[in-house]
């Protein structure tokens, strides 16, 4: 990963870096003031759509020991990862192997054409879906209510023990929900809302985070196919420096996502958009298929309380020109269940 301190004025890295000790219980005297940062999120929301933060609720140590915790469950052997699988999960969390069909992040309705060659006719387009090729272990929040809930852990043997694993994926776990909470209030100053606008909504969030492995695709292969994120916000950390996410331009170029140290990567998701009115971006972004390595990666989706509800006139109404409500307001945790596939009562 590189470092803050290699990186001169003229670096300045891709997605732009945002600071947000002044919004962080634990920050000490920051030359930056709320607002200076809120408008450095307004700028990069309005843009790109994507982020990077540092936090003093976040250190490298933290993201280290999560990456070596995401590696040794992946090597763990199979049967033990399989007694985790997700689709004994009522929640649908726990395990997915390579061959899953149900982990693939291009959209139902994004199509690759495919080239056959007939006795009648020398080519023949056919459309079909490209399946992503990679290995996944979801963990969600816990506690009452929808979309709550117990996670789902490989069972424990003599020969793997895998408290270790658990204990610091979960201090992970805790830096992300604070980074998030950080993050919420920034969005809500950027937007000329009350800081709390976002928090209010978040006391009890609906949260998931993805453990990934992908292993050195073939030039025929998808990493991970191009798309936006449905949620609320999405924390991302990599691997290592050009860790394989690429994000989409303005001019509808990708471009690579830099990986700082004691980092993490920021996008909005389609929930954030739409509740903003589009104002701001939720980005196609995906992993490259070029890498000649195998590559790990931790998304934390973090999004708000089920029953909160999304609402564009919020913002519609606040002091930014942001045009008519486009979309009717809906339970966060409704609209998640439709973009998921869910089936849920009520």
């Amino acid at each position: 990963m590189a470092s803050l301190s290699d990186l001169s004025a003229s670096q300045q890295p891709f997605p732009p870096l945002i600071d947000l000790s002044p919004f962080s219980q634990t920050s000490k005297i920051s030359t930056l003031s709320k607002q200076d940062v809120a408008n450095q999120v307004h700028k990069a929301c309005l843009e790109i759509g994507f982020f990077q933060i540092r936090s003093p609720s976040l250190n490298q140590t933290v993201i280290t020991d999560a990456f070596e915790a995401t590696k040794e469950f992946f090597n763990l052997p199979l049967e033990i990862k399989e007694t985790a699988s997700a689709f004994n999960s009522p929640l649908f969390r726990g395990y997915q192997g390579i061959t899953s069909e149900s982990h693939s992040c291009t959209p139902e309705d994004e199509t690759v054409l495919a080239e056959t060659k007939t006795t009648t006719t020398p080519l023949v387009t056919a459309a079909k879906r490209k399946r992503d090729v990679k290995e996944s272990f979801t963990i969600g929040a816990k506690g009452e209510g929808k979309m709550l809930g117990p996670n789902n852990w490989p069972s424990t043997t003599t020969d793997y023990d895998i408290t270790s694993i658990r204990e610091r994926l979960d201090k992970y776990w805790d830096a992300m929900l604070k980074c998030s909470i950080e993050i919420a209030k920034a969005l809500a100053l950027s937007l000329g809302l009350p800081e709390t606008f976002f928090t209010s909504n978040m006391t009890n969030p609906v949260a998931q985070m993805v453990l990934l492995r992908y292993p050195k695709p073939s030039e025929s292969q998808q990493a991970c196919g191009a798309h936006t994120d449905c949620g609320f916000l999405t924390l991302l950390a990599q691997d290592q420096k050009m860790g394989g996410l690429e994000i989409q331009g303005l001019d509808g170029e990708w471009i690579k996502a830099t990986q700082l140290e004691g980092c993490v990567l920021v996008n909005l998701g389609d929930m954030a958009a739409n509740w903003t009115n589009d104002f701001y971006k939720s980005t196609f972004h995906r992993v490259s298929n070029k890498l000649q390595r195998q590559r790990h990666s931790i998304p934390f989706f973090c999004n708000l309380n089920y029953d909160a509800i999304v609402d564009p006139r919020d913002v519609c109404k606040g002091p930014l020109d942001v045009g008519e409500p486009k979309m009717k307001p809906i339970k966060a945790g409704d609209y998640l269940c439709e973009k998921l596939g869910l089936m849920h009562n009520g």
